[in-house]
């Protein structure tokens, strides 16, 4: 019984075999993953355009509780209120490059001096949103006249705003009124009459 037991398992060794070569039969490749899905990120936001900037417009004044009010109730310039906005310029190009508003206020009045009124430091702050930095700027508030902006290296912007000042005088001479003369029928008086409704009589010899 012994040599039926081998040839038994010469049998069954070449059958494995042939499963493996001789059949052609081969094993389904395993594809490897897509590294593309794997890498990319959900969610992905594109980053916005621009960044918001700050900075101050300054203005000094003096007086009392009108001294960091605007005109008329003031002394500052018209519009210049917690509030108001804001625009940004390129200062090369007159392009504007971003827009904000005065977000807050912080008024500091100083040590009197004898015989002067209380001087005030009227500060108001601003946040704005630029679309790029040049070298220079200017900013805007209201309808004022834009400034020029100084930045510190912290990247904050200052302007300093003029205090509102009185009209300035009109210094231009007045036209010489036009005039009338009369002759009396007598030829003795010769009256001149003004546009504001003066008159001048000179006697005729």
């Amino acid at each position: 019984m012994r040599p039926r037991h081998l040839i038994t398992t010469a049998v069954l060794t070449l059958a494995v075999s042939g499963a493996c070569g001789s059949s052609g039969f081969e094993p389904e490749p395993t594809n490897p993953p897509d590294e593309t899905e794997a890498t990319e990120p959900a969610n992905v936001t594109a980053p916005e355009v621009g960044r918001d900037i700050e900075g101050t417009a300054v203005a000094t004044s003096a007086g009392g509780e009108e001294a960091c009010k605007p005109q008329p109730e003031g002394l500052l310039p018209n519009g210049l209120v917690e509030g108001a906005p804001v625009t940004i310029r390129d200062a090369s190009s007159d392009e504007v490059i971003g827009t904000g508003e005065v977000t807050s206020t912080d008024f500091v009045q100083h040590q009197q001096t004898e015989g002067q009124l209380p001087p005030w430091t009227c500060t108001f702050i601003i946040t704005a949103t630029v679309s790029s930095t040049p070298d220079s700027f200017t900013v805007q508030v209201a309808d004022l006249t834009p400034l020029p902006a100084t930045v510190d290296p912290n990247g904050r912007f200052t302007v300093t705003v003029p205090s509102a000042t009185e009209p300035t005088p009109d210094t231009t001479a007045p036209p010489e009124p036009s005039s009338s003369t009369t002759v009396s029928e007598n030829g003795s008086t010769s009256t001149t009459v003004f546009e504001n409704g003066s008159t001048s009589s000179t006697v005729v010899p």
